[in-house]
């Protein structure tokens, strides 16, 4: 299997690649980070890279701003989809896809986050990649936001409070609302960075179950990784 040249661009620093880190080193994959969040980034030319990899972030798509690198961002994001690269949105991420694809991105009534169940849709059931995630399962969500489906995107999984947690676009576009990359250091940072404070008790007892859930959901994209690698 060819080694990949992945390209990440982060927004913040305490939310990174996660598990994917694991598999793309455990591959020989090479990985390039872009930390938009530092002065002086540099977007690369679009055909040094197989895969694109948007993480995710507080911000809101439209924070220009505080944040004036989501527009130029979102520029490279629309063209790295144009030429047909491999594209993965987590989060933030997704909202950014979502909303160049012309969609709308908005404030949920209620935030969803802590563990809590996805659902696929028959769809991903019939997807040679996404039929490897169980029917229904339980994944990681950190978010004040959601988008609606865009117009020929394809709809893949929902949460009871958010329809829209996954879709594929074409065959190489595919955004997740929920972070099924997240690692136990990684659900540590998003309970300690929260602007928002959650920090409840209950939501702290809910995040003991990390090991569990996080174990399942790496050996998940393990398989999934590795099955879109040799698709696509």
């Amino acid at each position: 299997m060819a080694k990949l040249k992945i390209y990440c661009l982060q927004h913040v620093a305490e939310e990174g690649l996660g598990c994917i880190d694991y598999w793309a080193q455990a591959r020989g994959h090479t990985v390039t980070f872009c930390k938009l969040y530092e002065p002086n980034y540099v977007f690369p030319a679009i055909e040094s890279f197989d895969w694109l990899i948007i993480l995710g972030g507080p911000m809101h798509v439209d924070d220009t701003d505080k944040h004036p690198w989501l527009k130029p961002e979102k520029a490279f994001i629309e063209q790295a989809i144009k030429k047909n690269k491999v594209v993965f949105g987590f989060c933030l991420g997704a909202q950014l896809i979502a909303q160049i694809l012309g969609a709308n991105v908005y404030n949920m009534p209620q935030p969803e986050l802590g563990w809590h169940s996805v659902t696929c849709t028959p769809l991903a059931n019939q997807h040679e990649a996404f039929n490897i995630f169980p029917e229904s399962f339980i994944g990681f969500h950190w978010h004040y936001q959601m988008f609606d489906l865009p117009k020929h995107g394809q709809l893949i999984m929902s949460s009871e409070a958010c329809k829209h947690q996954a879709f594929i676009y074409g065959k190489r576009t595919i955004a997740f609302q929920f972070h099924p990359e997240v690692t136990q250091m990684g659900v540590a940072e998003f309970l300690a960075n929260d602007e928002n404070k959650n920090k409840s008790a209950e939501l702290k007892d809910a995040l003991v179950e990390n090991e569990m859930h996080i174990a399942a959901m790496h050996e998940i994209m393990r398989k999934f990784l590795n099955k879109i690698n040799e698709m696509l």
